[in-house]
Formats: structure tokens, C-alpha cells, sequence
């Protein structure tokens, strides 16, 4: 009650400064869009302690967030104190263990917090990175879930394996990549990722059986690039869990598709897929469009064009799957099927990420990477990467009251196109699949 009391009063004062003035609007949409390229890796986060400085009381958490994951930043230990100290007891309690030295004492000091905060302090614990550890040891990982949730796999084993794919394509950047070897991060991930596998394997065996699970494991071992016969055992899993349930979600064929690293293997893959029935939106991703952007990365363009050239342009996926004809060609010599306004919108969408795609290579990234980034359906990067500033006037007004909401609401499962005016930060569930 304590918490919700102040909940609702930080929402009142928010109405209130949205109804008295509009002046710090330019300055928080300017904020908005720095922030948006930090967190999309599409600038460099030495730019924290500036917007620290200046704008500590506007998206203080977002701001803690990515001081979290930036640990190239000499000086964010002092930025992280400066901003507990404008947050609320109970949610300072739960972002504490960002400011200490290592995961391990992170995980002592949440020992020493009430228990019921030590969910949400164990989510943040997932996102901070050190210099020495980019990620979480899988054992800390195991004792994180002993000591907050000991009865639920999800949340934290689960929070983990979807945490570490995000955490490598870190590596790969011009202000992280000299202080790695990361072939050699990639082969320790796989041995930490075996060790949350065994503890999950013994402590919940019926979760493990779950398509969820089956498809986080896959996908974690497919991430570090050096395990395909472990992804391959876990996508045979997840086979064995679609067939037994109903139409499956598309996030698994988004997992699935994204996993083998040659081509016999995504046709494998392809060839049981393309025979269960699949759970998607109107407007989603075909799913056997996301089988052609999966051969173009393997080198198959001309098989994955072929695919492509079946239907309309999707602007998520047309950059990469047939950039030069599906950005540049007009309507009548359009190999594509659709005309008018919504092919010129895919169209305009395509050309957008190529540009993002442009920058992300320039900082380091390579197309496996930015393949993960830019993909709608399993990252927890695509919001950052296509919100755009658009000014004063440009925005929606529901900024502290939506920056405000609870940490320990559960992550949305079902992927949905989102309006990518509104700032990500100030989304709900914005953290992907």
C-alpha cells in the first residue's frame, strides 16, 4: 500500500506538470532520443554522465538501467549513488546491489533485503556488467534463484537465458571489444549456460519440458555461436513441445529459424516448421519470410529472394533479405505484389533500417548481430532502435505517469507491432521475447 500510495501521487504530480507547462518538452524529447541510441547501442555511453548531469530527475531508472549494463563508464558507480538518492526506500532497496564491486557481493546484498522485493533486485542484478564479468556467472545465477524465487523458474533461470543473448552482441562494439576475447566469453557462456541447464534439469523438470524453456536454452546456446549440436538438442526439444501443445508462437519460429549456422541445418529446421501451425497477428512477420532472412544470412540470396518476392514488402525484413530491389524499385517494375501508399511504407521502413543497420556495423557489430537487434519479435533492443525524435510537439504526454510503472509487472509474451513514436522507455513491457 505504502508503494502504490506513492505511485499514484508520482502520476498526480505528472498530470499536474503536463497540464502547467510544456516548456521542458524539447529538452525531454532531445533526452529521448539520446537515451534511445545509448540503449541501442547506436552511440557510445560515455554520453551517461552528461545526461546524468543534467537530467537526473527526468527518467531517473532508465538512466540506472543503463548505467548498469555500461560498465566502460569510469564514473558510473558515482552517477548510480546520485540517482538512488532521488528514488523512493523500497525501490532504492531493490536497484542497491548495482553499486557494488562485483556480482557476488550484488547477490549478498540482496540476501540482506526483505523478501518481497528480492524479485525485482534480482532483475536488475541480471543487467549489471563488469569489466571482469559482461554477464552473470551461471552459479550466481543458480543461488540468485535460491535466494529470491526458489519455487519459480521463469522469472529469474528464465530472465537469465534471455538476459545473456542481449549481454554478447555487447561485446562485439568499439568501446568493449578491446577488453575481451571473445571467442573466449563465448565458450565460457556455453559452460555457464550448462550450469543453469543441470540446476533447472534437477529442480524443475516439468518446466523444462515446456516450449518456453525448451526455446530459451536453444536460443542461449545458439547466441554464443560455438555450440550448434547443444542448440540443435534443445530445437529437437522444442519440436517434440509444439507438436504436443496447439498453434505455436512465433517468437519460437523467430528462435528456431535464427539458431543453425549452415544451411543443410536451417533447411532441417524449416522443414519440420513449415508443418505446425504457427500463432501470429495479422500484421506479424510471415513466418516463412523469416525463413528467407535466415537463408540470406547463410548465403542463399537467391533461394531467399525467390521466398521473399512472394509477398508484400516487409519493411522489417526486405533490407537485409533484398535490400537493393525492395528499397529502390518503383511500382511497376516492382517484383513484389502491392501497390501505393503501404508498399512506399515498407518501403520507407526498409530504408530506415538500413541506415540503423549502417550504424551498428560502423560500431562494431556484425550482420548476425544486427540481424538479433533489429529482429521485432526476440530482442530487447528493436523499440530503442526505432524510436525517433520528432520534436516539441511530436510526442505523446504520458511520459512520468508510464515511467512510473511497477518493476514486478511480468514481461508481456505476446509480440505486437508498437507505436514506435512513443519513447521506449516509457513503454510498458518493452524488454522482448
Amino acid at each position: 500500500m505504502h508503494l502504490a500510495r506513492h505511485v499514484t501521487l508520482a502520476r498526480t504530480r505528472a498530470v499536474v506538470r503536463r497540464n502547467s507547462s510544456t516548456s521542458t518538452r524539447p529538452r525531454r524529447n532531445a533526452l529521448d532520443s539520446v537515451l534511445c541510441e545509448v540503449a541501442s547501442l547506436r552511440r557510445d555511453p560515455s554520453v551517461l554522465s552528461k545526461l546524468v548531469a543534467e537530467n537526473r530527475e527526468a527518467y531517473p531508472r532508465q538512466l540506472l538501467r543503463q548505467l548498469r549494463l555500461n560498465f566502460t563508464l569510469s564514473s558510473r558507480h558515482v552517477h548510480i549513488d546520485a540517482l538512488l538518492k532521488g528514488l523512493y526506500p523500497l525501490r532504492r532497496d531493490a536497484l542497491v546491489s548495482a553499486l557494488e564491486p562485483s556480482h557476488a557481493r550484488g547477490l549478498q546484498k540482496i540476501q540482506s533485503i526483505t523478501q518481497r522485493i528480492r524479485t525485482v533486485a534480482g532483475k536488475n542484478l541480471l543487467e549489471v556488467r563488469y569489466a571482469d564479468a559482461p554477464f552473470l556467472s551461471g552459479q550466481l545465477a543458480v543461488q540468485l534463484n535460491k535466494v529470491a524465487r526458489p519455487d519459480l523458474p521463469d522469472t529469474l533461470v528464465g530472465g537469465w537465458l534471455r538476459a545473456l543473448p542481449a549481454h554478447l552482441v555487447r561485446l562485439s562494439t568499439v568501446w568493449e571489444r578491446s577488453l575481451f576475447d571473445l571467442d573466449v566469453v563465448r565458450r565460457n557462456a556455453v559452460q555457464e549456460i550448462r550450469i543453469v541447464e543441470a540446476y533447472a534439469a534437477k529442480r524443475f523438470p516439468d518446466w523444462m519440458a515446456t516450449p518456453d524453456a525448451c526455446c530459451a536454452f536453444m536460443h542461449a546456446y545458439a547466441s554464443t555461436r560455438v555450440a550448434p549440436n547443444t542448440a540443435k538438442r534443445h530445437w529437437n526439444a522444442l519440436h517434440d513441445a509444439m507438436t504436443r501443445g496447439p498453434a505455436s508462437h512465433l517468437r519460437y519460429y523467430a528462435h528456431a529459424l535464427a539458431a543453425p549456422r549452415t544451411l543443410d541445418a536451417l533447411h532441417a529446421v524449416w522443414d519440420k516448421l513449415k508443418t505446425l501451425p504457427c500463432e501470429y497477428q495479422r500484421k506479424a512477420v510471415n513466418p516463412e519470410y523469416l525463413y528467407a532472412l535466415h537463408l540470406a544470412r547463410l548465403g542463399a540470396h537467391g533461394e531467399a529472394t525467390a521466398i521473399a518476392r512472394k509477398y508484400p514488402v516487409d519493411g522489417w525484413l526486405a533490407w537485409f533479405v533484398d535490400r537493393e530491389v525492395a528499397l529502390t524499385s518503383s511500382d511497376g517494375d516492382s517484383p513484389y505484389p502491392g501497390l501505393g501508399p503501404e508498399l512506399e511504407e515498407a518501403r520507407c521502413l526498409a530504408r530506415k533500417n538500413r541506415q540503423v543497420a549502417d550504424v551498428l556495423m560502423q560500431n562494431g557489430l556484425d550482420e548476425e548481430d544486427v540481424l538479433y537487434m533489429l529482429s521485432t519479435l526476440h530482442t530487447p533492443y528493436s523499440h530503442f532502435l526505432h524510436y525517433e525524435y520528432k520534436g516539441a510537439h511530436g510526442e505523446t504526454s504520458n511520459e512520468i505517469a508510464d515511467l512510473e510503472e511497477d518493476e514486478e509487472e511480468e514481461r508481456d509474451s505476446k509480440p505486437s507491432r508498437v507505436n514506435y513514436s512513443t519513447p521506449p522507455h516509457l513503454l510498458k513491457n518493452t524488454r522482448g521475447y
